[in-house]
């Protein structure tokens, strides 16, 4: 079982690092898969591109809370020899406490974003995707 969460987690991280990446470098295209996702951000391509490019630190800062729940995990199996995790709920209050981090983090910058897309989308022109 713990394996298995182990690899789902290094998963979510290397793909939170890949966004973080193409948000760098590129600019995360708009699309209906990954990203800061609200009818304000999706008001136009322009604005996708701003918000990702202004806020890329959240996926980079989503990754390394899942890194460090992963390597939390990974210590857990190493110190108590309990793979399957079946001797203890140490480990459940590590992945509550990791997920309670994602949460605090992506959350408040996920409404930041959005009022920021809004100003700009106020500011250019732009409706919000659901007001067409």
């Amino acid at each position: 079982m713990l394996i298995v969460i182990v690899v789902v987690l290094a998963v979510c991280s290397a793909l939170m690092f890949y966004l973080w990446r193409v948000c760098r470098e590129d600019g995360l295209a708009l699309n209906a898969i990954a990203g800061i996702k609200t009818s304000s951000t999706m008001a136009s391509e322009e604005t996708w591109l701003y918000i990702h490019r202004k806020y890329r630190a959240v996926f980079c800062a989503a990754g390394i809370i899942l890194v460090i729940m992963c390597m939390a995990l990974v210590a857990y199996v190493v110190v108590t020899g309990d793979i399957s995790g079946r001797h203890g709920n140490l480990w459940w209050i590590m992945l509550l406490v990791g997920c309670m981090a994602l949460l605090a983090t992506v959350i408040p910058v996920g409404i930041v974003a959005d009022r920021d897309a809004a100003r700009y989308n106020r500011e250019h022109g732009y409706a919000r995707c659901n007001d067409r």
